[in-house]
């Protein structure tokens, strides 16, 4: 596979789960059959074997960013697919795709399976833009995103209080991290000038050295 394919690749498991996911909101406020289920499952599946497609033909670390989306001469959007992300992008997809076929029958006859379906889809994008985030500033959007489908996936059944009690709990334990994140990003940028990940393994090999 050329560095062209893997890195359009890397980009279709990335946001297939994370675009895709407003079809199934979409079909579910029209339709409560299994339709839903199967195209949620459908999704959860191929952004799965996306995934084993980039494990597969691994050699080498590939990198991707989405075009044209610049601040201050920096592509915004941008990834990396290294060793490490690989073997998490497998477990985020695998266990997503688990789950979801998991959900067909669990939330079989509950109003709302098109929110649903689609606060899983887009929890799984956010993981894999989290894992595979090359600047802080798309780590930190990755984080948010797991951080607010979680809250609202906990608190699902709105309804109940202990639920909603609980939902309140994992916003405040995400939310607060995610401000600190962001703090840090900031702090990071006003020293280095950069908010690119791979700036600061550089910098702190160099301490290293140093040292």
């Amino acid at each position: 596979m050329d560095g062209m394919s893997a890195s359009n690749l890397l980009l279709a498991m990335i946001f297939a789960p994370t675009l895709l996911s407003l079809v199934p909101l979409i079909l579910g406020g029209f339709t409560r059959r299994k339709a839903v289920d199967y195209v949620s499952s459908a999704i959860a599946l191929a952004t799965l074997l996306f995934a084993s497609a980039l494990a597969i033909s691994y050699t080498g670390i590939i990198t991707a960013a989405v075009p044209n989306v610049l601040t201050s001469g920096v592509q915004l959007f941008s990834f990396r697919f290294d060793a490490l992300s690989l073997l998490f992008s497998l477990v985020v997809t695998f266990t997503g795709c688990v789950i979801v076929w998991y959900s067909n029958s669990y939330m079989e006859g509950e109003a709302g399976r098109g929110r649903y379906y689609f606060l899983m889809l887009f929890f799984i994008g956010g993981m894999l833009i989290l894992v595979n985030a090359v600047n802080l500033i798309v780590f930190y959007v990755g984080w948010e995103i797991v951080g607010i489908c979680s809250y609202l996936l906990v608190g699902f059944w709105y309804a109940d209080p202990a639920r909603t009690q609980a939902a309140k709990k994992v916003f405040f334990f995400t939310h607060m991290p995610g401000k600190a994140l962001l703090l840090f990003a900031v702090g990071a940028y006003a020293w280095t000038g950069s908010v690119d990940i791979n700036v600061f393994r550089s910098e702190e090999r160099r301490v290293g050295k140093e040292c």
